[in-house]
């Protein structure tokens, strides 16, 4: 038999949208049930749930086929039957048993739920990571949003001098809620060489306006970043990046311990909307990036200049 293949992640989420078992409980649970002992010819419960869990992703499986592959779409329900080494007259009395036993049927399909919903969870893990931003964060307060890696490594070659985050606005984003974005620095070079680097995080609103903060870190520690929210228009995007500026490819920092927190805050009668024009996009960033690098430049050539003097009156 020949097995569909899903390619796609995306599909398999939009798959897994599809099968409304909050509704076939609560069907259930209309209808009246009776806690009787199992017959001997009926699915036990435990071999149902993995059944209907095999049953319903087939099916959605099945949905996503073209108009040219429908005739394929009992082949995929006969092979869940056959894995299942169930036949479809034992499949369809049981059905009918377990839907007059809505108790047996409802906890069977709560559990079905849940293992939808933690395979929901990684792949959009998975999606996540290949599209380098979330689909959706977690609903809650004081609710950890990062979805990067915790411990990264920058350098001062090009492709591995930046951190960049980009976390589209979904419905857990509330007004006036406060983004802290924080992690311990560890540079990882020679003392005697000025090092620094350079964390930035702005917050875009639906009308384009934004609010944004930029620090220099110089020395080793922990550091963070805050932003928050007060604005009378919704949240559009938030943004950062750590920029690791120079030439000297010996250069290491670290970075661990990161973590993005959102913490959800009452809404107050004052509304200011923040506006800035300093950063609007990624072009913008990439200014911002060649400026700082271009004082560091300037700095680091000041320094040389004054050891220079220095031996010059030493002489």
């Amino acid at each position: 038999m020949r097995v569909y293949i899903i390619r796609n992640i995306s599909q398999i989420k939009k798959m897994l949208n599809r099968f409304f078992i909050g509704g076939i409980i609560f069907s259930c649970l209309l209808l009246g049930g009776c806690k009787k002992g199992i017959p001997k010819d009926i699915i036990k419960p435990a071999k149902m749930e993995q059944l209907l869990y095999d049953y319903h992703m087939a099916k959605a499986m099945a949905d996503e086929l073209s108009y040219e592959e429908k005739y394929k779409q009992p082949l995929y329900i006969n092979y869940v039957l056959e894995k299942h080494h169930t036949t479809q007259a034992e499949f369809d009395s049981s059905m009918v048993w377990y839907t007059r036993h809505t108790d047996e049927l409802s906890k069977i399909y709560e559990n079905i739920n849940k293992r939808y919903k933690k395979e929901q969870e990684t792949i959009n893990h998975l999606i996540a990571i290949r599209d380098n931003k979330p689909k959706e964060t977690q609903p809650g307060d004081s609710i950890n949003v990062w979805y990067g890696n915790p411990l990264n490594m920058l350098t001062n070659y090009i492709t591995s001098n930046k951190l960049k985050f980009d976390i589209p606005a979904d419905t857990n984003f509330k007004q006036h809620d406060e983004l802290v974005w924080k992690m311990r620095y560890t540079f990882l070079s020679n003392k005697h060489i000025p090092d620094t680097a350079v964390m930035a995080m702005y917050m875009r609103y639906e009308n384009d306006s934004l609010i944004q903060v930029v620090k220099k870190v110089v020395r080793p520690r922990v550091d963070s970043l805050v932003l928050k929210s007060d604005s009378a228009y919704q949240m559009k995007e938030l943004k950062g990046f750590i920029y690791y500026p120079g030439n000297d490819e010996k250069k290491v920092l670290l970075i661990d311990n990161v973590t993005l927190m959102r913490y959800h805050h009452p809404q107050t009668d004052s509304i200011s909307v923040s506006k800035s024009d300093s950063i609007k996009d990624d072009n913008d960033l990439k200014q911002l990036e060649i400026s700082v690098n271009n004082r560091h430049r300037s700095a680091a050539a000041k320094d040389i200049q004054k050891k220079d003097e220095i031996q010059l009156q030493q002489r």
